[in-house]
């Protein structure tokens, strides 16, 4: 029964993983889409727009799938998942369990990047000319946010 239960959850925290490496991923694709647009004025900018559009898009839906499964795990109490075993509690209300998404590092990434997110699909529709330029710096800061998260370092000269 006990290695049963140890089990019993994992399939939660591998579509967590493919949601962070899924994110991490169209984000980086968007973020270079979105430059070569920038950086390449003489080549067709449609084809560009149009992988970094879909790329950003499947990086939103991967953001937003990673905070409703987080939500689902401090909810329900999943506490072999250290996040949710660190910041939250089976005395809390609900109303504070939206707290617990973001009282941690991690949580303050995936806020952050969900209103990149939003902001990213508002400048989308709206920004004409600037939106290669806007969202390419957007992609670019979830790239960085989500390498931190999956704990890429880069070592600058040591």
């Amino acid at each position: 029964m006990g290695t049963q239960f140890i089990g019993e959850h994992l399939q939660y925290g591998k579509l967590g993983n493919v949601f962070i490496i899924l994110s991490f991923t169209a984000a980086l694709v968007s973020a270079l889409s979105y430059a070569f647009q920038v950086f390449r004025k003489n080549e067709d900018p449609l084809s560009w727009n149009r992988l970094a559009r879909v790329s950003f898009f499947i990086h939103g839906c991967s953001v937003t799938g990673i905070v409703a499964l987080l939500y689902y795990l401090i909810h329900d109490h999943y506490f072999e998942y250290y996040y949710v075993w660190q910041h939250s509690s089976t005395t809390l209300q609900v109303k504070y369990m939206w707290a617990c998404l973001w009282e941690g590092q991690e949580g303050s990434f995936m806020l952050w990047m969900f209103w990149h997110v939003v902001l990213g699909i508002l400048l989308i529709r709206s920004a004409g000319k600037f939106e290669s330029a806007t969202v390419f710096v957007i992609a670019l800061a979830d790239v960085i946010l989500m390498s931190m998260i999956l704990g890429i370092h880069i070592p600058w000269g040591d």
